[in-house]
């Protein structure tokens, strides 16, 4: 039997008992730009994927709660900037002038 067999067997054997998986705090940017996270806290594990957070217990390794980082994929070159209204309405003519019918 070779090491990957054992790995193999070993993690089929842990599945079997429930124990929950290992997983080490790390970064991670890919060539799509999608960038990956895993921090490890007293009580949660948080996986970041893209600026969704997924929080898994510790213990269980169950999932515990997500959340959303808008400003995770927010860079300052990118930030679109509204234009002002008076520059978007120099063509529009004015609305018409309704007169009371005599």
């Amino acid at each position: 039997m070779n090491w990957s067999q054992v790995k193999f067997y070993f993690g089929r054997l842990l599945n079997l008992a429930g124990y929950p998986a290992v997983v080490r705090a790390c970064e991670y940017s890919g060539s799509s730009g999608v960038r990956v996270s895993v921090k490890v806290h007293e009580l949660y594990t948080i996986i970041s994927v893209g600026g969704t957070d997924v929080y898994f217990n510790r213990l269980s390794g169950s999932i515990d709660g997500t959340g959303f980082n808008p400003a995770a994929n927010c860079k300052r070159d990118a930030i679109q900037l509204s234009e002002r209204l008076d520059a978007l309405c120099v063509d529009v003519p004015p609305p018409p002038v309704h007169k009371q019918s005599e």
